[in-house]
């Protein structure tokens, strides 16, 4: 039996107006949930999803610059995106 993962629903209803990096999905998705996934579950359960896409890389800098690493930014897969931040969703409801 699969795994349940109820902030599956809450990510897919927050990217139809912008895409988000796995940090930022992670913060939000903390505030709302009881058991949310942290940042690395975020990478690899989105990956694997086919719901989802990566959208880009972004890099996330510190003040030091060799802890600086990339994030990924994850859209939905019907989705287009903007590429710069905030990743805002390009276009309407395809339905419209």
């Amino acid at each position: 039996m699969a795994k349940q993962r109820p902030w599956i629903k809450d990510a897919v209803r927050m990217m139809e107006s912008r895409a988000y990096t796995s940090a930022e999905l992670s913060e939000i998705l903390m505030r709302s949930h009881r058991n949310g996934p942290d940042s690395r579950q975020v990478t690899l359960i989105l990956k694997r999803d086919k719901r989802f896409r990566l959208v880009a890389e972004t890099t996330a800098s510190s003040l030091l610059r060799n802890s600086s690493h990339t994030l990924p930014v994850f859209g939905l897969a019907g989705a287009s995106y903007q590429l710069g931040h905030p990743f805002m969703a390009i276009g309407g409801n395809p339905s419209d």
